[in-house]
């Protein structure tokens, strides 16, 4: 009997240490484990190098170094030569060209100086130096134009695509090399004595080409990579305007005074200014800049115009266009009407950020405007911003508004009849800021009655929510 008491005891502590394991215990599962070490995201460099042979090796010629051609003994029959290469120094492939660019007026002397050329292909090597320019021609040097040829040329003197030097293709090369000859024409006559191309510079140009390929197998995410054009003379400008292409950039080097306006007139082309000055001369004419094409940028120009109605024109039927960081003035004769003057019909998708203005903007029967940024200062006008016209989406924020004299508004309407005010919708006025001499944030304008009419009317606007105004300082309303 003590026995069986025994065994149960016995039993009974075994079932309770069991339960008390079980309680502290968890599952456990078959488990396996992969981890991929050492991820990078890194940006490909492009990287592009223009170098000239000098005394037995290749030296880089950026802008620190002696020019290339520089000489003042032409005479006919006169020859001048330079062994180049371009060199793709990064990790991407890339497509260049190589520009003559002048900085003033090309002269008739570049119509009587040849460039000769032998260009390495497939990879060949150039054969020695020449030892002179009917070795030159003996070796295979071609002409391929005159100087003023070259330099007209928008594609480049010289163009091409270079590979990066670790990941080049079957026939590809990273390095592109080129003899060059100028040669004065033996029977240039006395013309040509005195006369002066004066400076020009070789300028290279570097973009992404399609060969590296994406996560999706395809190498054409980068096909409308384009150049950035340098131009600094008004010549060349119109030049570049008139070739460009969707997505290029133009870009100004020097200031310029242009007696007519320019007209950009290519879809999806950026006019960079660089912070030059662009002036026009002539006081009969309406506007200095005209957009006239979708898609335009204008940015980091200051453009200088007394005595013409508007700073830059964008005309109706126009949509997408982007003013940006320039400087609209006219030299404080306040004979210059408007800084930017938008036509009736524009399609929509304007924005007007960052820049300076010395004389009103106005903006006609427009939508799906951002003015954002933007410093009105020493303006005689009552007004910043005038608009007239059927007008909606419009966003007014973070302006600085700072007249010289009078009693100055932010923002005036324009209207000939109530209709045409019913018609202002969505229009948002917020952060912007008064320093001084500023009476208000609105002002009706009745063009029949020539004089403010009706402030009722903006107080019905704001209260149905046609007109926001939102934390708007220095104003008194």
């Amino acid at each position: 009997m003590k026995s069986t008491k025994k065994s149960l005891l016995v039993s009974g502590l075994s079932v309770l240490l069991s339960c008390a394991l079980l309680i502290g215990i968890t599952f456990a599962w078959f488990t396996d484990s992969v981890t991929n070490n050492g991820n990078k995201i890194e940006a490909g460099s492009l990287q592009v190098d223009l170098q000239e042979w000098r005394d037995g090796n290749y030296i880089s010629i950026g802008e620190e170094a002696a020019p290339v051609f520089d000489s003042k003994k032409w005479e006919p029959g006169y020859s001048e030569f330079a062994m180049l290469r371009v060199v793709n120094e990064g990790s991407l492939a890339l497509k260049w060209n190589l520009n003559l660019v002048t900085e003033g007026e090309k002269s008739a002397l570049g119509d009587v100086i040849d460039v000769y050329a032998l260009i390495d292909a497939d990879n060949a090597e150039i054969p020695a130096i020449p030892e002179s320019f009917q070795d030159a021609i003996e070796k295979g040097y071609k002409q391929v134009g005159t100087l003023n040829e070259m330099i007209a040329d928008q594609d480049g003197a010289a163009h091409g695509v270079l590979y990066a030097k670790d990941h080049l293709p079957e026939g590809g090369s990273a390095v592109a090399t080129a003899g060059v000859i100028l040669h004065m024409r033996e029977d240039a006559g006395n013309e040509y004595m005195h006369q002066s191309i004066g400076s020009f510079d070789l300028v290279l140009n570097a973009t992404q080409y399609t060969y590296e390929k994406d996560g999706f197998d395809n190498n054409q995410y980068d096909a409308e990579a384009n150049y950035d054009i340098q131009v600094s003379t008004t010549e060349e400008l119109e030049a570049a305007l008139a070739e460009a292409k969707a997505g290029d950039t133009i870009s100004l080097d020097a200031d310029m005074v242009v007696e007519e306006p320019i007209t950009v007139d290519t879809k999806g082309v950026t006019l960079n200014g660089n912070g030059a000055t662009f002036e026009i001369t002539s006081t009969t004419r309406e506007n200095i800049l005209t957009v006239a094409a979708d898609d335009i940028t204008v940015q980091n120009i200051v453009l200088d115009g007394a005595g013409v109605k508007w700073g830059i024109y964008v005309q109706g039927n126009t949509e997408n266009v982007v003013i940006e960081g320039c400087t609209v003035k006219d030299n404080m004769s306040y004979s210059m009407e408007h800084a930017i003057w938008v036509n009736e019909g524009f399609a929509g998708g304007l924005t007007i950020k960052n820049n300076t203005f010395n004389r009103p903007i106005h903006l006609g029967g427009v939508s799906n405007v951002t003015v954002e940024g933007n410093t009105f200062q020493a303006l005689m006008e009552s007004n910043a911003i005038t608009i007239s016209g059927k007008t909606h989406d419009i966003q007014i924020k973070n302006n600085t508004i700072n007249p010289l004299i009078g009693k100055g508004v932010l923002v005036r309407f324009i209207y000939n009849t109530g209709a045409d005010v019913s018609a202002v919708d969505n229009i948002v006025m917020s952060d912007n800021t008064a320093i001084s001499n500023v009476l208000g944030s609105i002002q009706l304008y009745n063009a029949n009655l020539s004089g403010d009419n009706d402030p009722s009317i903006v107080e019905s606007l704001i209260q149905i929510g046609n007109i926001r105004m939102e934390n708007n300082t220095g104003f008194v309303d």
